[in-house]
């Protein structure tokens, strides 16, 4: 039952994305700015200092993830240098938390209280804690790393907390020392943003408790002998049809893209049970069949059984390009399909146009909107994430057109 609980989670979390994206995606000169006018009208208006920016695709994303809010004039100011309560409100809203916007408080309070409240109950210490006046200054690479590895439940200052960071790849910089790093210089809102992508795409998804006492500098990461860089922020990768089929270990055999259920049913048991979005269950995993009865949607989960044994169940099941359930890493999935479906925490959604080759090309979901409009040729393949390991703990493949609305196409067979 939890098993089936869950699955049902991932599918409509992945619909939502899907959704949200082909919503959203927008023209890179036709970028569109949403905000609430307080009664609940949503209202748009055409963004000049972004569009043709370098950042925008990443404020595209941050528009769609809630992490950034547009100013009053309906502009996003991505090379003004950013303040610390800007800062704390873009990485708190990135990691889960929903911080009123900045642009319309309520009557008689400051938007800054929000984030400042999460610093506290998280023990972090931005300066703008103790004196209101700094929340508004421009905040230091410096005290944005110890902010952020506050973040991740460390309590490091100064050089320990920027060796913090870089030994784990979140320094978003090439700094192979903290004197590289430059912590007194100051950085604007796009960097900001890049930076916070970065630390998503490194695998932070929460925000934890900066312990009182602090943490031990022998446990301090060695520093890289090579400077780890950044990754890209939105790469893509190419497909072929087989990378939509779900296979496993010997003697598990291979579930193909397109097949009838007929032939599944052959290989893995006849199965009339059906969930909320008309997928069959089998042993391993769960299929959607279309009109024409072939096979247009898989999904696969990783779980426990109540005694927390691995269950017999998922024999080591797998994509194509080797990404297994349980195994396989938020890392391994970027290196394999590309940082682009990346959009959320803890999940990521990759989007497809298919090929008169038969090849799979990767649909941009922030920018891309007509191609959008060819749901019959889109398919979506979608991964998510344990928030602690970062492991694969579901993998889901489907048309575009059942994607983006299960529960409104039933499966035709009987």
């Amino acid at each position: 039952m939890v098993k089936h609980l869950r699955i049902v989670a991932f599918l409509i979390a992945v619909s939502c994305l899907f959704s949200a994206s082909a919503a959203y995606a927008a023209p890179l000169n036709q970028s569109v700015n949403e905000e609430d006018d307080g009664d609940g009208v949503v209202v748009y208006a055409p963004e000049t200092d972004i569009t043709n920016h370098p950042a925008e695709r990443l404020f595209q994303w941050a528009k769609i993830q809630r992490i950034v809010d547009g100013y009053p004039d309906f502009s996003y100011k991505p090379d003004q240098l950013i303040t610390e309560a800007e800062f704390i409100k873009m990485l708190y809203r990135a990691l889960g938390f929903a911080i009123p916007t900045a642009t319309r408080p309520g009557p008689g309070s400051d938007w800054t209280d929000g984030p400042y409240r999460v610093a506290a109950k998280f023990n972090h210490a931005p300066q703008g804690a103790s004196d209101q006046k700094l929340r508004s200054e421009p905040i230091t690479k410096l005290h944005a790393a110890e902010i952020i590895s506050s973040a991740n439940g460390v309590h490091y200052n100064g050089d320990d907390a920027i060796a913090y960071l870089i030994g784990y790849g979140m320094a978003n910089s090439s700094a192979k020392t903290p004197n590289d790093f430059h912590g007194n210089d100051t950085f604007t809102r796009a960097e900001a943003l890049q930076w916070i992508r970065q630390l998503l795409l490194r695998g932070m998804m929460s925000i934890q408790i900066r312990p009182k006492a602090p943490s031990d500098r022998h446990l301090l990461p060695s520093l890289p002998a090579s400077a780890l860089g950044t990754l890209p922020d939105f790469s893509k990768v190419p497909l072929e049809s087989e990378d939509f089929n779900l296979l496993g270990a010997d003697p598990f055999p291979t579930v193909s893209w397109g097949a009838s259920k007929p032939s599944i049913d052959d290989l893995f048991g006849y199965s009339k049970e059906k969930d909320m979005f008309s997928q069959y269950s089998y042993p391993d995993f769960s299929a959607h069949f279309n009109k024409k009865g072939q096979l247009d949607a898989w999904s696969a989960e990783y779980f426990e059984d109540e005694d927390e044994d691995v269950s017999h169940t998922n024999p080591r099941l797998r994509t194509n390009k080797g990404i297994i359930l349980g195994e396989s890493t938020l890392t391994d999935v970027l290196e394999e399909y590309g940082t682009i479906g990346y959009m959320h925490r803890g999940m990521a959604t990759y989007s497809y146009l298919k090929n008169a080759d038969g090849s799979f090309t990767p649909v941009d979901g922030y920018t891309s909107a007509n191609q959008f409009r060819d749901l019959e040729n889109m398919y979506v393949l979608s991964f998510s994430f344990d928030i602690d390991s970062l492991a694969v703990n579901s993998i889901y493949a489907s048309t575009a057109s059942y994607s983006f609305n299960p529960m409104t196409n039933p499966s035709h067979l009987h």
